[in-house]
């Protein structure tokens, strides 16, 4: 007799589903045309093309984060001018990693970090957090004034992190969010090194094929799921193929589809946001020289589970970045089916509508790339 897996096992999958197969699923009518014809383009570009009032869920500076560029004024000034309701904060951490090697061993989290690790002195932080709220999240800077000639609001500055999971910090994360949440708004879960090799770092990780390295990555998040618990937002799924070294990078739900939904039934379950991190895209965009973003299936089959949780993010880290494919990325996001748009306060989510957004009808497609969902 075959057994039956009870859907609040992880391991059961869509492939569990009697009554749900892949293939009858009903998508949205995307027409594929060439990029030089697509107008949506230019929204995925540029940042002068804002929603208002929706919150960029991650972003460094150079204050604490290694790669950070942004002084936290300037991206202030560019959020405002954008017309963005909050930019979270969310600072790196990756405890051991140092010179993209990842040296386990090393569990004291409260000790100086070494140099050139990807770590600061959380104390110090907590204490910029609790300078920075007081200077600017004053109520006469991000409250809209009902006089038309006022400036417009600055937006909402919002403070976290972003953990850098790893199988043997997973316990002292979880104890570093728990004595320091009361001041945090939001915590993003990430994986950054694929079986202790940092991806950004070191590319030999590719070189055992691009099933193996993309597969493996999702285990980890499922891992990072199942081990570590003190976060709200699963950072980046798509971050292996940002520094893939594969002609073809997109990350395909049917390619991967029964880990992409033991992932989401960790998520559902656990009540954590799926993360569209559109860093991802426009870099391997002006890298590659055609046009790339998330799967829409992915979206599509999360939504399916039952997932409403998801935020914009653009990763940002260098002046310019800030918001960069709002536009095109929500209303993808809106046209897979979502109504809302997740974000994180004093961390509690908080929910902003999208209801109003146009559905997309095209996708741009370069050359021989077009997305998956035209199968």
């Amino acid at each position: 007799m075959e057994t039956q897996i009870s859907k609040d096992d992880p391991k059961y999958t869509s492939v569990n589903e009697p009554n749900t197969t892949h293939a009858t699923r009903t998508l949205p009518e995307f027409t594929t045309v060439p990029v030089e014809t697509c107008d949506d383009v230019t929204l995925y570009r540029s940042p002068q093309y804002p929603i208002p009032g929706i919150v960029d869920c991650h972003n460094h500076t150079r204050h604490f984060s290694l790669d950070g560029r942004y002084k936290l004024v300037d991206l202030r000034e560019e959020g405002r001018a954008l017309g963005l309701g909050g930019i979270a904060i969310t600072e790196h951490i990756d405890k051991g990693l140092i010179d993209g090697v990842y040296l386990p061993g090393n569990k004291n989290l409260y000790a100086q970090p070494l140099y050139g690790e990807w770590y600061f002195d959380i104390h110090t932080y907590i204490r910029f957090i609790r300078e920075m709220r007081a200077k600017y999240n004053r109520p006469e800077f991000i409250v809209a004034n009902d006089d038309p000639d006022a400036p417009s609001p600055y937006p909402e500055l919002l403070f976290g992190l972003e953990l850098g999971y790893t199988s043997d910090l997973a316990a002292e994360y979880d104890e570093l969010i728990t004595r320091f949440s009361s001041q945090l708004d939001v915590v993003i879960g990430s994986i950054h090194c694929v079986d202790n090799v940092d991806i950004y770092s070191d590319r030999s990780a590719y070189e055992k094929g691009k099933s193996f390295i993309f597969g493996r990555y999702l285990e980890l998040i499922i891992e990072m799921l199942e081990n570590q618990q003190k976060f709200d937002i699963v950072g980046h799924y798509d971050y292996v193929a940002r520094y893939s070294t594969y002609e073809d990078k997109r990350f395909l739900y049917r390619e991967f589809s029964d880990l992409f939904d033991r992932m989401f039934r960790l998520m559902i379950k656990q009540n954590k946001c799926l993360e569209i991190n559109t860093r991802s895209y426009y870099q391997m965009s002006r890298r590659n020289n055609y046009f790339v973003y998330p799967d829409p299936e992915v979206l599509i089959r999360y939504y399916e589970m039952g997932g409403r949780r998801i935020c914009f993010s653009s990763d940002a880290h260098s002046p310019g970045e800030i918001g960069l494919g709002a536009q095109l990325i929500i209303r993808l996001i809106r046209t897979c089916g979502f109504e809302n748009l997740t974000w994180y306060k004093q961390r509690k989510a908080q929910f902003t509508s999208i209801t109003d957004l146009p559905p997309l009808t095209e996708l741009p497609r370069w050359g021989s790339y077009s997305p998956s969902i035209n199968r």
